[in-house]
């Protein structure tokens, strides 16, 4: 490696290979060539993608990762020694639990990003939303994967810099000019982790009584054994989890996020980039993302007879729903590529 090159150690506490990892793995071919990366991590499929991105991967070893407990002392000394050998001065931490290390870093002198991915109200009102409040605080900046994230840690973080980057596609899809076939039945695909948070029981609650329609759930997590009881009696496919999806979406009709909560959501953006048609509950990072409704049809979130009621609509109007499908793709092809991200995080990581 070249030794002039910013050294960079990246860190994820995630045992599971979703959106905050994904996110990683492109951060890594993003940087690639522009700085010397090293990683601490939780996850084999992110070890094992970080690699392959020519990342210097300190994977913890499977007995450290079955508790907090474990987990964290060993990714704190495997970050320690990966800052001594290597000489590291700039740590990135990958999330909110991640941020409990801000302020150990700052004593050790070291420039410290915080990257937040979701929203504050996922956190409980109690220890863990002013844990991370606290810890935050000590990061030298905080990048938000949108505006809507950043307008929720204005009012606690004062004197903290804070940086809009949001997340990416990294290569234009070959969905332009393509019109997918009409289907028997009307496919819709969920794609995302299956905990209580994403709505999924809306989406199936939806499916009650919807005739001609089948639905794909892409994903896995410990909310898959009640959703697979919940979806008795519906036409649905549970598929686990996919290294990479992109089949899935080109073999859908709608896709579908009736997340409660979301700081700007990867999949959407997947979906949308395909030219797929979406509808998604009215959050606002879905709003913020498909500026305003423009690239995604908006149901009212929680309000499983709304989404029914939407996904009918849709299903019944396939032009305006390829329109809605061409509107997303060029939303994503103008603000959300590669080449509109790089700069941010050169600027972020202060890379020559």
């Amino acid at each position: 490696m070249n030794n002039d090159k910013t050294k960079l150690l990246l860190v994820s506490l995630g045992r599971i290979y979703g959106g905050a990892e994904i996110h990683y793995t492109r951060l890594a071919r993003l940087l690639e060539g522009e700085a010397e990366l090293a990683a601490v991590v939780c996850s084999p499929v992110l070890a094992r993608m970080l690699r392959g991105a020519e990342v210097s991967v300190y994977e913890v070893p499977q007995w450290a990762r079955k508790s907090a407990l474990l987990r964290l002392p060993a990714v704190w000394l495997l970050m320690l020694w990966c800052m001594a050998t290597r000489r590291i001065r700039r740590v990135h931490l990958n999330g909110q639990a991640e941020a409990i290390f801000a302020l150990p870093l700052r004593l050790l002198l070291q420039r410290v990003i915080v990257t937040r991915h979701s929203a504050l109200t996922l956190e409980p009102s109690g220890v863990k939303r002013r844990l991370y409040r606290f810890n935050a605080r000590f990061a030298t900046e905080i990048v938000c994967v949108s505006s809507y994230l950043a307008q929720q840690h204005r009012p606690f973080l004062r004197r903290t810099r804070l940086a809009v980057v949001p997340n990416w596609i990294p290569a234009k899809r070959a969905a332009e000019g393509r019109r997918r076939e009409d289907r028997a039945p009307y496919r819709l695909i969920f794609v995302g982790r299956l905990v209580p948070e994403k709505g999924l029981a809306d989406l199936l609650a939806a499916m009650d009584g919807l005739e001609g329609v089948e639905l794909w759930v892409v994903g896995d997590g410990p909310f898959r054994d009640e959703a697979e009881q919940l979806a008795a009696g519906t036409k649905t496919t549970f598929w686990g989890f996919q290294d990479d999806p992109e089949q899935f979406y080109q073999q859908a009709n709608l896709f579908i996020s009736p997340s409660h909560s979301d700081g700007f959501s990867l999949v959407l953006m997947e979906a949308m980039s395909h030219g797929l048609p979406a509808l998604v509950s009215d959050l606002p990072a879905h709003r913020e993302l498909s500026n305003d409704g423009a690239g995604a049809m908006l149901f009212r979130c929680g309000n499983a007879l709304d989404l029914r009621s939407k996904i009918q609509y849709l299903r019944d109007n396939p032009q305006e729903a390829e329109s809605l499908g061409r509107a997303a793709m060029q939303i994503v092809d103008e603000h959300f590529t590669a080449e509109r991200v790089a700069p941010l995080y050169r600027a972020v990581f202060q890379l020559p």
